[in-house]
């Protein structure tokens, strides 16, 4: 889940780029939204978690999709990442421009237009590109100079984290809790850094750890506590009509 104050998103960036404590690069997820359903996105879960990634400003995009870029890149390289997320591709391009990992943007760029403009089967066009960027695993470019893409990433987050860690938090303005069924519940109303309003369901694992629940996304202005409390008031309905 996001860092809820700036304090937080210093701290956590400053622990791990330290490396005096346990924390590990792969920890930074905890700067984006929890969106499990990112990387194969399907079904009403998929279409949610990609909508709430776009829809999220960049630099958080960028740290939501921190664990996806990982898991892609290490299992088959930078051209599986755009074959395999080009339903995110450009916000998730924007979000890397945003933080300063220009090179990585640029190569998925390049990579998202080979692989937009194929027909068919023919597959030339993406597979040249990616042959000439390294793909596939493992990554090496031809440009000996070109910095690798995990590398240029986790420090452009780092940077930016850093610089502009406000871009960063998603702090709560109120929740409302109940008990649904066997499970507890809670609508939390949250000021993006961009200052919209977002509503956000969530309910707990077996092990007592609160998740956010897919739904259809609820945002609204700044200035529109009353339209997010209504929102969230829906939310709740859905969730246990009355007769």
């Amino acid at each position: 889940m996001s860092c809820e104050s700036v304090d937080a998103v210093l701290a956590l960036v400053e622990s791990i780029a330290s490396g005096r404590t346990a924390l590990e690069p792969g920890d930074l997820d905890w700067l984006g939204l929890e969106l499990e359903h990112l990387r194969r996105p399907s079904g009403d879960a998929g279409a949610w978690a990609v909508a709430r990634f776009v829809a999220a400003p960049p630099a958080l995009r960028a740290a939501t999709a921190w664990f996806t870029i990982r898991a892609e890149i290490r299992n088959g390289g930078i051209d599986q990442l755009a074959w395999n997320q080009l339903a995110i591709l450009p916000a998730l391009i924007e979000a890397l421009r945003h933080i300063g990992a220009h090179h990585t943007a640029a190569v998925l760029t390049e990579l998202g237009a080979a692989a937009l403009r194929e027909d068919g089967d023919d597959l030339d066009a993406f597979l040249d590109v990616r042959r000439r960027v390294g793909g596939p695993w493992p990554t090496v470019p031809d440009d000996a100079d070109a910095p690798e893409p995990l590398a240029e990433i986790y420090a452009a987050l780092i940077a930016h984290a850093r610089a502009r860690p406000a871009e960063f938090v998603l702090a709560p303005v109120e929740t409302h809790a109940w008990q649904h069924g066997d499970r507890p519940h809670r609508t939390t109303i949250y000021r993006r850094p961009d200052g919209a309003l977002e509503v956000v369901l969530a309910t707990t694992t077996d092990g007592g750890v609160w998740v956010d629940v897919p739904h259809r996304p609820c945002l609204v202005g700044a200035d529109e506590l009353a339209g997010a409390r209504r929102l969230a008031e829906d939310l709740r309905a859905a969730l246990a009509p009355g007769p």
